[in-house]
């Protein structure tokens, strides 16, 4: 049985069908209208997951404005159930394989500072959301940044 349900802004789609593909569409036209949407496809092997996200992919790249960020679920990362945000992060920054925790720190830092010179992100919003994405992603920017949140508990975070 598919289940498609609206929670917050979020569509959570189980099993793809035409009409659950179709509704996937609308999303990504509400986003072109400013509205964040989160996509999550689940499915077991074989259904067109890999193909539905190839098509939305191409559809989102007709459009200049637009950023397709993408982070997948591993069954090695079952555990950890933010991996496919550390996923989309790793890719929105250029984090390649090889890359030491330093060169990490110096992508990310260079990613959000070029946000805020596109205007993408206020000086504010990146003093705000620097420390949380360093902890987040266990690193140290060798800034006031990395010991901003070392009297905060987790809950806090």
């Amino acid at each position: 049985m598919a289940a498609l349900k609206l929670t917050r802004g979020s569509y959570f789609v189980e099993n793809l069908t035409t009409e659950y593909e179709k509704k996937i569409f609308e999303i990504l036209d509400e986003v072109r209208e400013g509205h964040g949407q989160i996509a999550c496809i689940i499915g077991d092997a074989g259904v067109g997951k890999s193909r539905l996200v190839t098509e939305l992919r191409n559809y989102t790249g007709q459009f200049e404005d637009s950023r397709w960020l993408e982070g997948r679920c591993l069954e090695l990362s079952a555990d950890t159930s933010y991996w496919p945000f550390m996923d989309v992060f790793r890719y929105f920054f250029n984090w390649l394989p090889e890359d030491g925790e330093a060169e990490r720190a110096r992508k990310t830092l260079q990613g959000l500072n070029t946000m805020q010179e596109r205007e993408e992100l206020t000086a504010e919003r990146l003093d705000e959301m620097g420390p949380l994405i360093g902890n987040l992603l266990s690193l140290r920017f060798e800034n006031s940044w990395d010991n901003r949140l070392e009297h905060i508990g987790p809950e806090q975070i």
